[in-house]
């Protein structure tokens, strides 16, 4: 018999990308339709992808089975040593915008600046997924 290969890291990923899906759902049922909606529908959709692209490497490392994946765009440049560096900070900076439009989204409670306010924060969301 073949032991299991260990998924603990991909499982962990899983169940990390699974809560993101049922946050955003939720986030998108506040909102009937418009920009916002759209927006939150967007990141939804590349969180779908993610989910079911790790559960189908998940079963194909239980399986025994390689995946290979190809998608046609520019060539990554994460290999890069000076490239990672300016991807991480990248992420970052889009994080401390979300926080910050986050907080400037609290201030009001409606109308058309709360909008903006509210297309602003779905966007940063939109960019850090």
């Amino acid at each position: 018999c073949v032991p299991t290969p260990d998924t603990a890291d991909l499982d962990r990923d899983i169940s990390l990308t699974k809560s993101k899906v049922e946050a955003s759902r939720a986030e998108q049922a506040e909102y009937s339709g418009g920009a916002i909606h759209a927006l939150i529908g967007m990141r939804l959709q590349y969180q779908e992808v993610t989910l079911a692209l790790l559960e189908l490497k998940r079963q194909s490392v239980i399986n025994f089975v390689e995946l290979s994946l190809n998608v046609d765009g520019a060539q990554p440049l994460l290999n890069d040593a000076n490239v990672s560096p300016a991807l991480l900070a990248d992420i970052e900076e889009t994080e401390q915008e979300l926080v910050l439009s986050e907080t400037e989204a609290s201030k009001y409670s409606g109308g058309l600046i709360h909008s903006m306010k509210l297309m602003e924060v779905a966007t940063h969301k939109s960019a850090h997924a």
